[in-house]
This record gives C-alpha cells, sequence and structure tokens, in this order.
C-alpha cells in the first residue's frame, strides 16, 4: 500500500491508482474519503457508478 501512496503522490491525475487506494482503505478501514475524492476529482471516471453503488452515495 505504501508503494502505491508514492505512485499517486508523483502521478496525482490517475484516477485508477486512486480507485486502488481507496478500495484498500475502504475494504481494511471502512474509510470511503479517498473513494469520493475519486468521484469529486474525477467526474467523468468510468467506474464511479461501481464506486457510488459501493459506498452507497
Amino acid at each position: 500500500m505504501e508503494k502505491l501512496k508514492e505512485y499517486i503522490k508523483i502521478n496525482p491525475n490517475n484516477p485508477e491508482a486512486l480507485h486502488a487506494l481507496g478500495i484498500i482503505e475502504y475494504t481494511e478501514y471502512g474509510n470511503d474519503k479517498i473513494l469520493k475524492e475519486v468521484i469529486k476529482k474525477f467526474p467523468n471516471y468510468t467506474q464511479n457508478k461501481t464506486i457510488t453503488e459501493i459506498i452507497g452515495k
């Protein structure tokens, strides 16, 4: 997970990487903050509908 966080710091405009980190955070800690950030930061990201279904926004 740390390498993924480092990658996101270098490439912050990668919705797939942020999505992956968000899934890890949500699964392990119940934290949906990163997944909500994906939806807000990338409104046209193809997986937003799935993310919304998962977190129940």
